[in-house]
Protein backbone atom coordinates (compact mmCIF):
# COMPACT_ATOMS: atom_id res chain seq x y z
CA UNK A 1 0.00 0.00 0.00
CA UNK A 2 0.94 3.20 -0.85
CA UNK A 3 -0.25 5.52 1.35
CA UNK A 4 -0.62 9.19 -0.38
CA UNK A 5 -2.03 7.31 -3.82
CA UNK A 6 -5.55 8.23 -4.17
CA UNK A 7 -6.07 7.12 -7.85
CA UNK A 8 -4.46 4.25 -9.54
CA UNK A 9 -6.53 3.89 -13.02
CA UNK A 10 -5.61 1.66 -15.52
CA UNK A 11 -7.81 1.85 -19.05
CA UNK A 12 -9.23 0.47 -21.21
CA UNK A 13 -8.44 -3.13 -19.37
CA UNK A 14 -8.50 -5.32 -21.54
CA UNK A 15 -6.78 -3.55 -23.86
CA UNK A 16 -4.79 -4.50 -27.56
CA UNK A 17 -1.54 -3.78 -25.34
CA UNK A 18 -2.26 -0.20 -25.79
CA UNK A 19 -3.30 1.47 -22.33
CA UNK A 20 -2.98 4.30 -20.11
CA UNK A 21 -2.24 4.25 -16.75
CA UNK A 22 -2.65 7.66 -14.14
CA UNK A 23 -1.37 7.85 -10.71
CA UNK A 24 -2.51 10.87 -8.41
CA UNK A 25 -0.95 10.84 -4.90
CA UNK A 26 -1.87 13.78 -2.53
CA UNK A 27 1.75 14.42 -2.33
CA UNK A 28 5.02 14.56 -4.36
CA UNK A 29 6.49 10.90 -4.46
CA UNK A 30 9.71 8.99 -6.11
CA UNK A 31 7.70 6.01 -7.72
CA UNK A 32 9.10 3.25 -9.48
CA UNK A 33 6.28 1.81 -12.19
CA UNK A 34 6.86 -1.81 -13.77
CA UNK A 35 5.16 -3.79 -16.09
CA UNK A 36 5.41 -8.06 -15.52
CA UNK A 37 4.57 -11.01 -17.21
CA UNK A 38 2.01 -13.18 -15.03
CA UNK A 39 5.60 -15.15 -15.15
CA UNK A 40 7.56 -12.85 -13.80
CA UNK A 41 9.25 -11.50 -16.28
CA UNK A 42 9.52 -7.41 -16.69
CA UNK A 43 8.50 -5.97 -19.69
CA UNK A 44 9.02 -2.03 -18.47
CA UNK A 45 10.38 -0.01 -15.87
CA UNK A 46 10.18 3.51 -15.39
CA UNK A 47 10.87 6.13 -12.49
CA UNK A 48 8.98 8.38 -11.83
CA UNK A 49 8.51 11.93 -9.41
CA UNK A 50 5.20 13.45 -8.96
CA UNK A 51 1.98 13.89 -7.13
CA UNK A 52 0.37 13.37 -11.02
CA UNK A 53 1.30 10.90 -13.63
CA UNK A 54 -0.16 10.42 -16.94
CA UNK A 55 1.58 7.60 -18.78
CA UNK A 56 0.50 6.41 -22.04
CA UNK A 57 1.52 2.78 -22.74
CA UNK A 58 2.39 0.42 -25.71
CA UNK A 59 2.77 -2.86 -25.44
CA UNK A 60 1.21 -3.54 -28.53
CA UNK A 61 4.03 -6.43 -29.39
CA UNK A 62 3.39 -8.52 -26.00
CA UNK A 63 1.28 -11.68 -26.46
CA UNK A 64 -1.97 -11.90 -25.26
CA UNK A 65 -2.29 -13.14 -21.91
CA UNK A 66 -2.12 -11.28 -18.22
CA UNK A 67 -0.04 -8.76 -16.86
CA UNK A 68 0.88 -7.03 -13.89
CA UNK A 69 1.54 -3.33 -13.38
CA UNK A 70 3.76 -2.71 -9.75
CA UNK A 71 3.73 0.72 -8.65
CA UNK A 72 6.64 1.17 -5.88
CA UNK A 73 7.29 4.08 -3.45
CA UNK A 74 10.59 5.06 -2.53
CA UNK A 75 9.42 4.24 1.17
CA UNK A 76 8.63 0.42 0.00
CA UNK A 77 4.84 1.01 -0.35
CA UNK A 78 3.89 -0.99 -3.20
CA UNK A 79 0.47 -1.58 -5.03
CA UNK A 80 0.26 -3.72 -7.92
CA UNK A 81 -2.82 -4.18 -10.86
CA UNK A 82 -3.32 -7.22 -13.29
CA UNK A 83 -4.41 -6.02 -16.64
CA UNK A 84 -5.05 -8.47 -19.81
CA UNK A 85 -4.09 -7.89 -23.45
CA UNK A 86 -6.17 -9.34 -26.54
CA UNK A 87 -5.54 -10.31 -29.48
Amino acid sequence: EIESLTLFELYPNPSNGIFTVNLEFNAVEDVEFTIYTILGQQLMNVSMRGSSLFLPVDLSYAAAGSYVVSVKSDDGGEVVKRFIITD
